[in-house]
């Protein structure tokens, strides 16, 4: 099932509504479990797509701040998930990755962990040295699942002693 969105047209509240009731009646399997998987996928490509807004609008990043405090652990989750899009195009001057990274460091939540040990992992590739200075002096504080996803793209020796802190 894909989705696609006419180039140009602006999307407002309301034909998302459509849009997920038209998806909605279409799938067969309508569990919750097939229901929340499908809705973590939207959410994700949502995550994508606001990511590319913030790279554009940099301004917009004050607000993403608040977003690590929000009850909603899909909200706090995005916090991190939404700045990978700027990370990965080397154009993130201005954002603060390892701020939402500290505001996220103890929340409990295994989703929220993966989503900003994603980002880091993702930071890692632009600027190893930070992000490996990062996780050695956050190696007692961070979560294991976090720190596991941070540590992906570093060379294998790298990896083995972040591992051993």
């Amino acid at each position: 099932m894909s989705c696609q969105v006419p180039q140009g047209k602006h999307i407002v509240t309301g034909d998302i509504r459509r849009l997920a009731g038209k998806l909605y009646r279409q799938i067969g399997d309508k569990s919750i479990g097939n229901v929340s998987f499908l809705a973590k996928e939207l959410l994700e490509q949502y995550s994508h797509a606001f990511g590319e807004l913030l790279r554009q609008h940099k301004e917009l990043f004050v607000k993403m701040s608040g977003c690590t405090k929000d009850e909603d652990f899909w909200v706090r989750r995005a916090a991190a998930v939404v700045l990978i899009a700027c990370i990965m195009k080397n154009d993130y001057k201005g954002l603060a990755p390892y701020a939402i990274a500290d505001a996220l460091m103890q929340d409990l939540h295994d989703l929220v962990q993966k989503g900003y040990g994603w980002m880091l992992k993702c930071l890692s590739q632009m600027e190893p040295d930070a992000v490996r200075e990062y996780l050695a002096a956050n190696s007692m504080r961070m979560p294991r699942t976090a720190f596991r996803y941070a540590v992906e793209k570093f060379d294998r020796d790298t990896k083995e002693k972040l591992m051993a802190l």
